[in-house]
Parts: structure tokens; sequence; C-alpha cells
């Protein structure tokens, strides 16, 4: 589990400036073993530009022992998914790492395209810290919805694809089909000209409000302590997991960036508009505990993303890494103010209550560049397959062979990092490339 520290990514990009670094070659053949179609049969679009960014996803889990000595414990997290218009790239446990890993591993969670790493880890004794720290990196191709239409009409049910209809649910946390979130989505949508748009930035207009004054006065910490008083015997602690289910946003106007997005995508589901709820890691280079947008689909375009707690639509996916897919089980599960998270849908799990512990993440964007839409569709369905390729091995024991196949292979993705921050992007695919071919070696 080799990290690329600052001394690595300059060596490389000393040998990749020199021109000494040894790369594979692309072929025809290695492409379309990819599955994807040659740059000279890509032909939509292949002479204008496109945008991809690199982002870098940064994790810190500080651990604590709390009652007792521990032999072993497991803790799960969920990582970048391919989803829209992000690929993730690389996933990487850095070496400052202290607690003991005792092995890991990836798997597709329950729903799809969720993914989460699991890791084995201990042993810890009472009173003692300890911490895990890992990187992930992202290819996006962002999408700046210049062509998203001026106006589109509030869809029927019956207009609106099978696959998005689950997204209408009305859920523990996102109480679409209450009274009052009703009534406060209808009234937004009169003000709209039933332009779906229009109503999307009404909604997050209104998401951003309702929590805007009460934090101004600072007046959030006396509600909070005031339904602690009534309820106090029923709520965790901790400033997340607290009346953040949409209906506790639109009546206490408290809560925090999960609050703002659980209201949001009730609003749009009362309004008949498919929506999901997304964790994301803004990059931004900023610490956060962890961060919640939503998405909302627009017919005859797709999904477009909503920053609910900047009262921005659309929202450019460059601007944050997504970690996980939110789907009405993970709603229900989350509950309301009076369950133990509040509203609040997980992303992490511990399987021993005698862990004590805190996350805290952030993201950068460490490199934007502009090829042809060419360039752009084959990095970016090659990024996906290899993601699938290492998540499927990350973790295993190889040996002899297979090990120095997947050694190769995520050297390779390591040098395909460092390719594209020197804006090398026929250096990024050989690497992508070559890592496949590695891959295809392994056999289990």
């Amino acid at each position: 589990m080799k990290t690329m520290n600052k001394k690595g990514i300059v060596l490389v990009t000393i040998l990749l400036l020199i021109g000494t670094t040894v790369l594979p070659t692309i072929t025809s053949g290695s492409i379309e073993e990819i599955g994807i179609q040659r740059y000279d049969s890509v032909s939509a679009a292949s002479n204008t530009d496109q945008e991809l960014d690199l982002l870098h996803g940064e994790t810190f889990f500080n651990i604590t022992g709390v009652s007792e000595d521990i032999n072993s414990f497991n803790f799960t997290y969920t990582i970048p998914p391919n989803y829209e218009n992000q690929a993730p790239i690389f996933f990487d446990i850095r070496d400052d790492t202290t607690t003991k890993i005792i092995n890991y591993s990836m798997s597709n969670d329950t729903n799809q395209p969720n993914k989460v790493v699991t890791l084995e880890m201990g042993p810890i004794k009472k009173g003692e810290n300890a911490f895990l720290h890992f990187d992930f990196w992202v290819l996006v191709k962002n999408n700046d919805y210049e062509d998203l239409p001026e106006y589109v009409e509030i869809p029927a049910e019956e207009e609106l694809p099978e696959d998005t209809k689950i997204w209408l649910a009305s859920t523990k946390a996102i109480q679409a089909n209450n009274t009052l979130i009703k009534l406060k989505a209808k009234q937004l949508l009169r003000r709209s000209d039933n332009n779906l748009l229009n109503l999307a930035n009404n909604i997050v207009l209104f998401t951003l409000k309702s929590g805007f004054y009460l934090r101004k006065f600072h007046l959030v910490p006396i509600v909070y302590n005031f339904l602690d008083f009534l309820f106090k015997n029923r709520i965790t602690p901790g400033e997340w997991a607290r009346y953040n289910d949409a209906l506790s946003k639109l009546l206490f106007r408290i809560g925090s960036c999960t609050g703002d997005a659980n209201l949001g995508t009730a609003l749009f589901r009362a309004n008949g508009i498919p929506a999901k709820d997304l964790i994301v890691m803004p990059a931004n280079g900023y610490w956060y505990n962890i961060h919640y947008i939503c998405e909302y689909y627009c017919p005859s375009y797709g999904w477009v993303l909503a920053e609910t707690s900047q009262a921005i639509t659309p929202y450019m996916p460059k601007n944050v890494i997504i970690i996980r897919v939110n789907y009405p089980e993970d709603e229900d599960l989350a509950g309301t103010g009076f369950d133990y998270y509040g509203g609040c849908e997980q992303w992490y799990w511990k399987d021993n209550k005698n862990i004590v512990g805190y996350v805290r993440t952030k993201a950068f964007n460490n490199k934007e560049l502009t090829t042809t839409s060419s360039n752009a569709i084959i990095s970016f369905k090659a990024t996906q397959k290899i993601w699938e390729k290492f998540t499927q091995y990350a973790g295993l024991p190889l040996s002899g062979e297979n090990k120095n196949h997947f050694d190769n292979a995520t050297k390779a993705q390591e040098n395909a990092i460092n390719c594209f921050l020197q804006s090398n992007i026929d250096g990024y695919m050989e690497n992508i490339t070559y890592a496949y071919d590695e891959y295809k070696k392994i056999i289990i």
C-alpha cells in the first residue's frame, strides 16, 4: 500500500519531463479489448473541446478505544463509484496510518453503483488513539450545462422513465408526502411558470434561506438546546445527527447541509420530479465531516446536480467527488429527528461499540485540462473499466505472477495520474491501457 508522496510526485514529474519514463504504446487492439471505440471511429463532436478534471480526495479516520482492549474491528467506508460524469482512478492507504490493517477488500454495495471498502483493523487498547489515512483520485468529464434547455415542462409521472420513478418515494428522512412539505412544494411550483428549471432554482433558494437567518443571528444553538431538553433521551450527540430530515428542516429551520439536501429532494419529489440525495466531498480544499447535495431528473436531458446549501443549480460535476448515491432504504434507515441518525444518511460503519472516532474529509481539483471529445470519451470510459478491475483485486492476498501483474497495474495508474498533472493525455491513456493489460493477466 504505497502512497505517492511529494518526493515521489517530483521524481515521476522529472522523468516525464526528460522523457526517460518508459511507457507502453497504445494499440488499437488494446483499446478495443477495453470495449471502447478507437479514436478515429469516435465521430460525435470529435473536434470539439471537452474539459477533464483530476480531483483528489483525502480521508482521515481518528479512532479511540473507550472501554476495553480490542483485538480487531471492521470499518466500512463508502468510496467513489463510477457514476455519471466521474470515473475513479486509484485508491491508496497512506504510509502514516497508525492503526494496524489486518486486511481489506473492496466490493459493490447493495445498490449500484455504490462501492465500499471494508478494513479489518486492530488491535487497539483501551484509551489508545490511532488513525487511518487514505486518498483517492477521480477523473471528471465536466459538464457546463450549456446544452440545458431554457424551458423544460414539468413532466407527468407516466412520461418519466421507469428507472427514475424509485426517486419519487416518500421516506422517513425525505417526507415528500407530508402535507406541509406538499404545500410548500406547490407554492414554489406556482412561482415557476411550470418550468422545471425555474422550479429547481426556487427550491435551492428556499433551502438556502431556510437556514440562513437562524445561522446569521446565532439562534441555532438555542433551538438545538431547547429540542435536546425536550428529546434528550432520543437524540444521539453530534452536530451531524440532529433534525436533518426534510420535515424538521422545514419546521425548525436548523440542521446542516444534510437537512438542506433532504428538504430539497423532498420538494422536488412532492412536485413529481425524481430526485436523489448525494453524499459528496466538495473540491475546495477545506476539511469537512462530509457534505450532502441532491440531483433531479430533467426529461430528455438526464440528471442535474443541485447544491442545496449554496443555491446553485445546475452545479458543475467538477466541484465535487460523489462518494454515495442514497436510496430510499438509506433514507428510511436515517429516520427523523426523533431517531438515532436524525435524518442523516450514513457513509461509514464500524462494528464495535467500544470504538469511537470521527471522520474528516477534504478534496481538491488538482488539474484541469481541455482535450478533444474523442480523447475525453476514450479516457473516461477506459478509466471506468480500470476502476472495476482495481476494486476487484485490491486487498486480495495475491502472490507470484498475480502480485507482479497487480503491482505493475497500480504503478501504471499512479503514472497515469502524474501524466495528467503534466497535461499529457496521451501518456495518461498509455498508462491506463497498460494497467488494463496487466489486470487481464491475473488468474484467480
